[in-house]
């Protein structure tokens, strides 16, 4: 019969031929190459420490492109409102050369216009003077009604005479017999010319002639040509 205590001798005599003997070695001795041997040791012990680091060089190649592409867009956004700033200078100064354009345009206009109408009076009053002139020669007395309109007007009965041309003496002496209350001396002018007549008092005298009552009318046209608004 086994005893407990011989099988525990037994089985210790067994495990001390199985274990190896411990063998020491000098780390000072080892130097660098143990150095060495610890860092390849930390690499296969922490595998993940590379990838850590590219992790790392990405990140930060990433945030480096970005910081550039914010510069690009900050650079272009400054290009853009510099050129947006250049473009609203030269439309500003596009429009207020159009404006200075128009309104001298529109001064031109209006003294283009102004002109016409000078013109046109100026027209119209030879054309009226050429039928007027014709009137005369057909009609000596075409003036008599401008005549008895003048001597309605004229306060004084005595001194009055109307000079006229030497060849309608008689037509106008033979139309002022007829006029009542009023003495009329009919003075022939051998300077005068058909269309013209001139009537005198003791206080002036009166141009009643057809060249005279133009140039009255015309006098009328500008004065209200000059008033009309601009």
């Amino acid at each position: 019969m086994i005893l407990p205590s011989e099988l525990l001798s037994e089985r210790f005599e067994v495990v001390s031929r199985e274990i190896a003997p411990l063998e020491f070695k000098d780390l000072q001795a080892a130097g660098l190459e143990s150095d060495q041997t610890t860092s390849k040791d930390l690499e296969l012990e922490y595998p993940g420490k590379s990838a850590c680091e590219e992790l790392e060089e990405k990140l930060h190649f990433e945030q480096e492109r970005r910081e550039q592409l914010v510069e690009q867009v900050r650079q272009e956004t400054q290009n853009h409102t510099a050129l947006m700033q250049e473009m609203e200078a030269k439309v500003t100064s596009i429009h207020e050369k159009v404006e200075e354009v128009c309104g001298q345009f529109f001064k031109e206009r209006g003294k283009y216009f102004a002109d016409i109408e000078a013109e046109v009076v100026r027209l119209a009053l030879a054309v009226a003077s050429r039928i007027l002139y014709r009137e005369v020669l057909l009609d000596p007395l075409l003036l008599r009604g401008s005549v008895r309109v003048a001597l309605e007007k004229l306060k004084e009965n005595s001194g009055v005479s109307l000079r006229v041309p030497n060849t309608q003496e008689e037509d106008w002496r033979s139309l002022l017999e007829g006029t009542a209350g009023r003495e009329i001396t009919v003075v022939a002018d051998s300077t005068m010319q058909a269309g013209e007549c001139l009537l005198e008092t003791s206080v002036g005298r009166v141009d009643l002639g057809i060249q005279a009552q133009l140039e009255e009318i015309e006098r009328g046209f500008f004065d209200l040509l000059q008033q009309r608004p601009a």
